[in-house]
């Protein structure tokens, strides 16, 4: 219970707000004045506050003021480097700088290859123009948590001026150019797979591959995590004999150790996957070796411990979330006294549910496919990989990636719902403790706990997604932003929402018009969800997809759907398809980026009627706006699909003052997060579905 208190006042920081953690804290420093906990609740107390300390610094130090966006002067080491589209991208360590305080820092680097063709380890002074990552670290599952997981500080793209090389890479950078070009000889899948988990090049998929990857759960054998390799050379430690004893001489088991020490060395890089490996490892050994005598249950908690102490952030992970709750259930499912098929039935089924307790979006078959190929890579693949490099002789790899893609094609797509996830963690729990069958009563509760129609404004940085959900459709306007071959936040806010939800196919996917920060997404998302019918302000950019026009409409249970304006195609932001949202909530219009002047436009065919809620024009520009009707409008609210720090600084200043100034509630998605709207009732109810765990403010509903 010791181990469990601190690994709790370790990660508990990171999932509550300030103010309530500082109210903890009173009450604790409250209670043992009065007597109460004794010296261990002082000590918890102290780590408590050293845990709150670091959030509260790491969040102050995100953006330093000196990243303005002007040309800087440094040297960096490149890391690793992928390719995409005649753009280069990879980590750098960041040798020298006009300043000491991102000396030894990795920043995201960026270039174009038609301008500079480095090398992974060389050492060059380049021109950047370097940018804070520009999203909020408390928000869950948010991208900047998962960069400072891996120790970056900021984004850089390469500037004007000619690079100029400062030193050859080191012995090891050398060595891992030498094989990478060795799998030159080797296929396509084959090369590629080999380059992600060796040296961390991201594969270049397309979205279906990408789609079928995710539906796996097995995202994690195309990362540099090494876990692979270590599984093979901790085997290798524990079940073979050395080479002298197999030969019938004497020795140890000492070689073992040294090439692991090797491999660690090689393989480990600042990500928490291998870091939590080595160190169950490193502890596990620790405890054998000594009259310690550790239990399995006590080097879990002690794992949790030294990782939430590392880094605060780690509860805010799902990665890491989802590691801790697997093994977490099968040291419990391992301790229950009923038979072995029980045990192991119960096992799959609780892994498989506590995907989705943990946000990820994975499939059905995630862990059957890792109880597969996880061991086949780790005692298969990368001997074939190995033996490639050494003999040049590729068909046992090539064979090996060449199955893992084709059951990567055949695997169906189908992600757990929460309802789903809740009905498995139920009938896993009942294997174990038969009693627990009776709390199969909570599935209807959780069922009936959604809203009959929905309306949820998300936040995905510079660009625009939107969901309507009612008891029988679910519609999407917009989907951006998204990178070539990406999805960016969409993956991360939208399309789990509607998993959680247990919707697999849309009624009608609306798209403004095609800039990437409206339809960018669409090739992912159409890769994991259905689309029956596909609209947009400018068809020609999209797959499919149907031209937008004024009068189109639908019925969605009690919500109506309209389309306002549309159209001409070729006329970018004035092509945007703006929709009309009606029924006992009041109206509610969405506008993409349609300009003011054309705004004016509708007014004089559609009127300017009274709203009682607006998505607005062009995140919150100028150019989407006008005064006059604004004041003619007068929402109830306005939310602006905008990011926090964004390039275009959107909404403008005059934009969301003079809403404001007319009575409206504004709201930023950049700032709150993803937002909600009750249509249920007679009017919308407006609320984020979380706010900044750090910001000085909180929300109400209403």
């Amino acid at each position: 219970m010791r181990l469990i208190r601190l690994a709790f006042v370790a990660l508990a920081p990171a999932f509550v707000g300030p103010i309530p953690a500082l109210i903890v804290l009173a009450l604790a420093c409250v209670g043992w004045l009065f007597g109460r906990g004794g010296r261990e609740s002082l000590w918890l107390a102290a780590l408590w506050t050293v845990q709150l300390t670091r959030l509260a610094l790491d969040h102050q130090t995100l953006w330093p003021l000196n990243l303005s966006g002007a040309e800087r002067s440094l040297n960096v080491r490149l890391e690793s480097i992928a390719t995409s589209r005649g753009q280069g991208f990879g980590p750098a360590r960041v040798l020298d700088f006009q300043g000491d305080e991102v000396i030894g820092k990795r920043v995201w680097l960026s270039w174009t290859l038609a301008r500079w063709q480095p090398a992974v380890g060389e050492t060059w002074a380049i021109r950047a123009r370097l940018k804070p990552l520009a999203y909020s670290p408390s928000l869950r599952g948010d991208p900047l948590a998962n960069a400072l997981g891996s120790g970056f500080f900021a984004k850089a793209r390469l500037a004007n001026g000619q690079p100029e090389s400062v030193s050859a890479p080191a012995i090891s950078d050398s060595l891992r150019a030498w094989l990478s070009r060795r799998l030159d000889h080797a296929g396509d899948d084959a090369a590629v797979l080999a380059r992600a988990i060796a040296f961390g090049q991201r594969p270049d998929f397309d979205h279906t591959t990408w789609a079928a990857v995710e539906q796996s759960g097995l995202a994690h054998l195309f990362s540099p995590s090494g876990l692979h390799v270590g599984i093979a050379v901790a085997l290798v430690v524990a079940c073979w004999p050395s080479p002298a004893r197999l030969i019938g001489g004497g020795g140890g088991q000492r070689w073992a150790w040294v090439v692991g020490a090797v491999f660690v060395w090689w393989l480990l890089p600042t990500r928490l996957p291998i870091s939590r490996a080595a160190l169950a490892c490193l502890l596990w050994t620790v405890a054998q070796r000594t009259a310690v005598g550790f239990s399995a249950a006590r080097i879990y908690w002690l794992v949790l411990l030294v990782c939430a102490l590392i880094w605060p952030w780690l509860a805010l992970q799902p990665g890491a979330q989802m590691s801790f709750l697997a093994v977490g259930w099968i040291l419990i499912a391992l301790q229950c006294p009923v038979p072995a098929w029980r045990r192991g039935l119960a096992m799959v089924m609780g892994l498989s549910a506590s995907t989705a307790w943990a946000g990820l979006p994975l499939g059905l078959a995630s862990v059957p496919s890792n109880l597969v190929w996880v061991p086949l890579l780790s005692l298969v693949g990368v001997p074939a990989l190995v033996f490639g490099w050494l003999s040049d002789s590729w068909w046992a790899w090539n064979g090996f990636a060449e199955g893992l893609m084709t059951y990567l094609a055949w695997l169906p797509n189908y992600s757990l719902s929460m309802t789903q996830s809740l009905g498995l963690t139920l009938a896993s729990v009942a294997l174990l403790f038969p009693a627990a069958a009776l709390l199969v009563v909570l599935i209807p509760c959780w069922v009936t706990a959604r809203p009959a129609a929905q309306l949820s404004v998300y936040s995905v940085g510079a660009g625009q997604a939107i969901t309507l959900v009612t008891a029988n459709h679910a519609v999407v306007f917009d989907l951006g932003n998204a990178q070539p071959n990406r999805q960016g936040r969409i993956a991360r806010e939208l399309q789990p929402d509607l998993v959680r939800a247990g919707i697999r196919s849309l009624d009608l996917v609306l798209l403004s018009h095609g800039d990437a920060d409206h339809a960018a997404g669409l090739d992912g998302f159409r890769a994991r969800f259905g689309v029956a019918q596909l609209i947009s302000g400018e068809p020609d950019g999209a797959r499919g997809a149907g031209a937008c026009y004024r009068g189109q409409q639908w019925q969605f249970d009690a919500v109506r759907v309209r389309v306002l304006w549309g159209g001409p195609p070729a006329s970018k932001n004035a092509a945007s398809c703006a929709v009309e949202l009606t029924g006992a909530f009041g109206r509610i219009w969405i506008l993409g980026d349609l300009p003011a002047r054309q705004q004016w436009a509708l007014a004089r065919v559609e009127g300017v009627p009274r709203l009682t809620g607006l998505v607005a024009a062009h995140h919150g520009a100028r150019d989407g706006f006008s005064s006059d009707l604004a004041a003619l409008q007068s929402p109830d609210w306005v939310i602006f699909s905008q990011a926090r720090l964004g390039r275009w600084a959107h909404p403008a200043p005059l934009v969301e003052e003079t809403w404001r100034q007319g009575g409206a509630d504004t709201w930023r998605t950049g700032s709150v997060g993803t937002v909600r709207i009750n249509l249920s009732g007679e009017v919308g109810v407006v609320r984020p579905a979380r706010e900044s765990r750090w910001a000085l403010g909180y929300w109400t509903s209403g």
